[in-house]
C-alpha cells in the first residue's frame, strides 16, 4: 500500500459514509463495525511502527474478518444473535495479519456456523449481492465478500469448507483464495467440518489476496492439522500451462447465461496461451456430493451441534443438516470417510495430465426469494463445482472472468493438487488477463554468489540444476575485500575486512535444494552472512580464515571484471 495506514482507514470510513442511505448500502453485511477512534488508533500505531523501520508487509491494508474467526474483544456470533462469545485472544490468522500491519475494521455476516453457500442463513438477515439487491451474495462468507466488493476494505478473511469463499467471490466479482488445507492454521476459528475447514482470503485482485495469505501461512502448535509447505512445492506455472476443462455433460444444469459465459472464458483462456484439455470431472463431482450426502455430514453435528442446540435463532436449513448428522453412527462415518478418500484418490488422477482444472465457480445466480423457497436444493446447486475441493485436498482460486449476457459478473475457479497454490494463482492471473504477481509462494532461500557459481561460470550448474531462480545483481556494503584464490576452478574469496563494495548475484533456492547445494561446497569456501548495501544480511560465500592467500583484487570489485582484465574469458558484465 502506498497510503499511510491512517489515510487508508479514513478512506474506508469515507466509503462507508458514501454508501450509507443509498440503494447500494449493505448494512446487513456487517456484524460489528469497530469504533472509528479505535480503528484510527490502531492505524496510527502501524504508522509509528513503520517510522521506526519495522518491516510490515500489510501496512496500510484495511481488512474485515468473517464472524466465525475470533477477533479479541469483538463478539463471535457465527451468524446467531444469541451466540455472543467475546474472545480475549484473536485467532492465529488474525494475530498474524495484525502483526504484519493490517488494521481490522470489523466483523462480517455469514451463514450460520458456516453451513451453506448462499448467504441467507443468518439471523442478521440475508446478505444481498452488490450488483442486485434481489439476488443472493453467496455464502457462507457473504459479508466478507460484499464489503470487499464495495471497496470498503482491501481484503477480508473468510472460511471455505465447501465453497464458502469462492461462491461469494464469483457472485460479487472479486477474487477468492482457497488454500491447501492446513497452510493457514485454524486456531481460534469456530469449526464447521473440522477435517475440511480452511481459512481463505477475499480481495479485489490476486496480488492483494496473496499478500494477505502469505503472512498467515505456517504451522501453529495449537492446531495439529496445520501444515508446512513441502520442500518440493512448485512456485510457478509452466509457460504454456495445460488446463483441463469439463465435458459438455459435466455442465448440465447451468443456466444458459452462465454456460455461455463459461464458454467465452474458455475461449479467452486459449487466446491467452493455455493448452486446453477436455477432462472428465464426474469423479470429482461425486466426491463433492459426499460432504452432505453421506456419513461425513456427522462432522457438522460433532463440531457445533451441541452449541447450536442452545441458540434461540437457529436457521431451519442448518438445523436440518445437524439433525441428519446426529443419526450417523461412528461405523457409518468411518466407512463413508474411507469410501470418500478412495473415490478422491481416483478422481485426482485427472491432474496427472494437466497443470490446473478450470471450472465455472457457480452455474447460476439465484434470487433471495428462490433460495428461501427451496433452500436445500438451491444450496446444493450452488456448491456443485466447489464442494469437492477440500475433500480431494486441492488448492484453488476463484477469479472474475467476463460477465453473463445479463451483465452480472461471472467467475471461474482454477484448481490443482495440494501445495500447488502458487501454480493456480499464476495461471489464474495469466488467463484472466492480469499481470502476474508472485506474492504467495513456497518459501525460497536467498544465496549470494560472487564467482564460479555466477551465470556463465564453471560451477553455475550446481545452482541451475537445482532449480535456482536468478533474483538480480547485488552489491555488498562497503566493508569487504576480495582475493583471487588459486583453486580449480578459480574462485574469489570475499572477506569482511575492507572498505569496498563487491558485486555478486542473488539466487533463490528451495530449502531442500539449498541443503544439497551446501553439501557441494568445497574447502576453502564456506557460507555465512553477507551484509548488502541496503543493510540486508543474506547467506553468501565467504572463505575460511586459514585459507587466506592469493592476489588482492578488491580494486576490480567484481569477479567477472577481474576475469576480463586477466583475459581469461570475455564475459558480459
Amino acid at each position: 500500500m502506498t497510503d499511510t495506514a491512517v489515510a487508508r482507514v479514513c478512506a474506508a470510513f469515507r466509503r462507508l459514509d458514501e454508501l450509507a442511505g443509498t440503494e447500494h448500502a449493505r448494512p446487513e453485511a456487517w456484524v460489528t463495525l469497530r469504533d472509528r477512534s479505535r480503528v484510527l488508533h490502531d492505524a496510527e500505531s502501524v504508522d509509528r511502527r513503520l517510522a521506526r523501520g519495522e518491516r510490515l508487509p500489510l501496512a496500510g491494508m484495511v481488512i474485515a474478518v468473517k464472524n466465525n474467526i475470533d477477533v479479541a474483544g469483538l463478539p463471535t456470533t457465527c451468524g446467531s444473535r444469541s451466540r455472543m462469545v467475546v474472545p480475549s485472544r484473536s485467532a492465529t490468522v488474525v494475530a498474524r495479519v495484525v502483526e504484519s500491519g493490517a488494521v481490522v475494521l470489523g466483523t462480517t455476516s455469514m451463514d450460520q456456523f458456516a453451513t451453506g453457500v448462499v448467504g441467507t442463513r443468518s439471523a442478521f438477515g440475508a446478505v444481498r449481492s452488490v450488483s442486485d439487491p434481489n439476488r443472493i451474495a453467496g455464502g457462507s462468507s457473504s459479508g466478507s465478500a460484499v464489503v470487499v466488493a464495495q471497496g470498503i476494505v482491501d481484503a477480508a478473511l473468510s472460511t471455505d469448507t465447501a465453497g464458502s469463499g469462492r461462491v461469494p467471490a464469483a457472485l460479487n466479482g472479486i477474487v477468492g483464495i482457497k488454500p491447501t488445507r492446513g497452510l493457514l492454521p485454524l486456531t481460534g476459528v469456530v469449526p464447521a467440518s473440522p477435517s475440511f475447514d480452511v481459512v481463505g482470503v477475499l480481495a479485489r485482485d490476486v496480488g492483494t489476496a496473496q499478500r494477505c495469505a502469505a503472512v498467515m501461512c505456517g504451522p501453529d502448535a495449537d492446531d495439529p492439522a496445520s501444515r508446512c509447505w513441502p520442500e518440493n512445492a512448485p512456485h510457478g506455472a509452466p509457460a504454456t500451462p495445460r488446463v483441463g476443462v469439463p465435458t459438455p455433460g459435466d455442465l448440465d444444469g447451468m443456466d444458459p447465461g452462465h454456460r455461455q459465459a463459461f464458454a467465452d472464458a474458455v475461449s479467452s483462456a486459449a487466446a491467452r496461451g493455455a493448452e486446453l484439455v477436455t477432462v472428465d470431472i464426474a469423479g470429482l463431482l461425486a466426491v463433492g456430493q459426499m460432504l452432505y450426502g453421506s456419513g461425513i455430514v456427522a462432522e457438522r453435528s460433532a463440531a457445533f451441534g451441541e452449541e447450536f442446540a442452545t441458540i434461540s435463532d437457529p436457521d431451519p436449513a442448518v438445523l436440518d443438516v445437524i439433525e441428519r448428522g446426529r443419526g450417523i453412527s461412528a461405523v457409518d462415518y468411518l466407512r463413508d470417510m474411507r469410501a470418500m478418500r478412495e473415490q478422491a484418490a481416483r478422481a485426482v488422477r485427472v491432474f496427472e495430465t494437466i497443470d490446473a482444472l478450470m471450472l465455472p465457480t457457480v452455474g447460476e445466480h439465484p434470487t433471495i426469494a428462490d433460495t428461501a423457497a427451496d433452500p436445500a436444493e438451491v444450496n446444493a446447486r450452488m456448491g456443485r463445482f466447489t464442494t469437492f475441493a477440500n475433500l480431494a485436498d486441492l488448492s484453488a482460486i476463484a477469479v472474475p472472468m467476463g460477465s453473463c449476457p445479463n451483465g452480472s459478473s461471472f467467475g471461474v475457479t482454477f484448481l490443482a493438487p495440494a501445495f500447488h497454490d502458487a501454480v493456480v494463482a499464476e495461471i489464474a492471473q495469466r488467463l484472466s488477463g492480469r499481470s502476474v504477481s508472485r506474492q504467495w509462494t513456497p518459501p525460497l532461500r536467498n544465496i549470494i554468489v560472487f564467482g564460479a557459481h555466477r551465470r556463465g561460470q564453471p560451477l553455475h550448474y550446481q545452482i541451475a540444476d537445482r532449480g535456482g531462480e536468478f533474483a538480480g545483481i547485488v552489491r555488498t556494503a562497503p566493508e569487504y575485500s576480495m582475493l583471487a584464490l588459486d583453486t580449480e576452478p578459480m574462485k574469489p574469496a570475499v572477506l569482511h575486512t575492507g572498505q569496498a563494495a563487491i558485486v555478486g548475484e542473488r539466487w533463490l533456492l528451495r530449502p531442500a535444494a539449498l541443503a544439497a547445494f551446501v553439501d557441494d561446497v568445497e574447502y576453502p569456501m564456506t557460507l555465512g552472512k553477507v551484509r548488502l548495501d541496503n543493510g540486508e544480511e543474506v547467506l553468501g560465500f565467504v572463505v575460511e580464515p586459514r585459507a587466506l592467500h592469493g592476489e588482492d583484487i578488491t580494486a576490480d570489485g567484481n569477479w567477472l571484471v577481474h576475469l576480463a582484465r586477466k583475459d581469461r574469458g570475455r564475459v558480459e558484465v
